[in-house]
């Protein structure tokens, strides 16, 4: 999922403004840049991640985790995101914009 900045005629592209955060549920602890453990969900046997990085899909997560869900999240511009960053983040929310040519 791409979310764009409504698109501006003096404007050649849209402007991204959100990536995706990606809720991965994962049989074993691992540590890796791109992905965040939650610790309010994770256990013994369900490590619960949170994964981010506006190039990449949903295809790029690890094998063995499953997804549980996807929230649109402000683009964060540094990486290596605490959870705590990543909460805030999530918690800004998010712009529902459209354009209908025969509406205005």
């Amino acid at each position: 999922m791409e979310v764009l900045a409504p698109f501006h005629p003096n404007l050649r592209e849209h402007t991204k403004l959100y990536t995706e955060a990606q809720f991965l549920s994962c049989p074993s602890n691992f540590s890796h840049p791109l992905y965040t453990r939650v610790p309010c969900l994770s256990g013994n046997r369900c490590h619960v991640y949170v994964y981010h990085d506006d190039r990449s899909t949903t295809t790029d997560r690890q094998d063995s985790c499953s997804f549980i869900s996807s929230i649109p999240m402000i683009l964060p511009i540094q990486t290596n995101l605490s959870y705590e960053t990543i909460q805030n983040l999530l918690q800004l929310g998010f712009d529902l914009r459209w354009y209908n040519g025969d509406c205005y």
